[in-house]
């Protein structure tokens, strides 16, 4: 039987055994497989908003609440800024910006 190694001595003999490579410039058309040798950051967000990243229902968490009441939906698009009362779940689409006041969403 193999004597198993840990997930630690793995990743040191990865890492004795490799060799960072020289970052290239190339263009874009060619980069495709390839990975960035720095991280890249966007200046703005991008939405300006908190969005829901699925389809279902979003709310407000309450310890051992099992019943919220159903008071709308958000579409993807939707702009008007909507605020959730206590006890209350909008059904919510992907990309639809979250209500004031959700801090859960369950997928649908």
């Amino acid at each position: 039987m193999k004597h198993l190694i840990s997930v630690e001595e793995a990743r040191e003999i990865i890492l004795s055994a490799s060799v960072a490579l020289e970052p290239v410039l190339v263009s874009i058309d060619k980069a495709v497989g390839l990975v960035l040798a720095e991280d890249v950051f966007a200046p703005i967000d991008m939405p300006s908003f908190r969005q829901s990243n699925m389809d279902g229902y979003a709310f407000a968490f309450e310890e051992g609440a099992t019943q919220y009441i159903l008071s709308g939906k958000i579409a993807a698009g939707d702009s008007a800024v909507q605020r959730l009362s206590k006890g209350t779940a909008v059904r919510i689409f992907t990309g639809a910006p979250l209500p004031e006041g959700a801090d859960t969403v369950i997928m649908q």
